[in-house]
């Protein structure tokens, strides 16, 4: 489960990534990204 959804945030943080502002977005999604693996880690 953890390794289909970290491979979702990959996708999306890339995808968004192509846009302008892409080094906002990434950012946020980085931190959604860990913060979900720390839910599903305990």
């Amino acid at each position: 489960m953890i390794q289909a959804l970290s491979q979702k945030m990959k996708k999306w943080s890339s995808s968004v990534d192509t846009r302008s502002n892409g080094v906002d977005t990434r950012d946020l999604s980085q931190k959604a990204y860990f913060a979900v693996l720390s839910c599903v880690s305990t």
